[in-house]
């Protein structure tokens, strides 16, 4: 399993320093979906399960922005290059949101089954309830997870129904 995360560390790697010699402006976003069926520690916690990488890597995003560590999803990735290439006041329309800028409202990502925000990782299930972990150490309490699990539900039934009807309310 080492090897395989080695070697694809190292092709990606080799991919962008050959891009960047050819395209010295170009922005690289990196991402993935879960992790896989086997975990390297043989019991891996939720976060471990659930948590996968967002990186944009580029001259225009180390010039323009900090290292920013807001919660977020893949619904979030759009928007986010979105607000990175549209001209200023460009406007579009998205459930998710910019991860670059600090969304103090919903600062959480939504996936499916599960809530993260800055301080725990939510799943939601029918058979256990609501599983939490901490992130970083904070002490949890359940104060906003009934929120969370309804924002949750908000964007769920919102995927169905633009699957299942499409952009018009009828």
């Amino acid at each position: 399993a080492l090897g395989h995360l080695w070697y694809a560390d190292k092709a990606l790697g080799d991919f962008v320093a050959k891009a960047e010699n050819k395209y010295s402006n170009a922005l690289f976003a990196f991402t993935g979906d879960h992790y896989g069926r086997k975990f390297i520690n043989g019991s891996p916690t939720l976060y471990e399960r659930s948590s996968v990488p967002f990186i944009l890597y580029g001259k225009s995003v180390a010039e323009n922005s900090k290292r920013v560590f807001t919660p977020g999803s893949h619904i979030d990735i759009t928007p986010t290059l979105i607000e990175l290439v549209a001209p200023p006041n460009h406007t579009y329309y998205s459930f998710g949101n910019s991860l670059l800028k600090k969304n103090t409202e919903n600062g959480i990502g939504i996936g499916y089954n599960k809530v993260i925000d800055t301080i725990k990782l939510l799943e939601f299930s029918k058979n256990y309830g609501i599983k939490k972990q901490s992130i970083n150490s904070h002490k949890l309490t359940d104060k906003k997870n009934k929120k969370n699990k309804e924002k949750h539900d908000n964007l769920m039934s919102l995927a169905w129904y633009y699957t299942t009807r499409g952009d018009s309310i009828n």
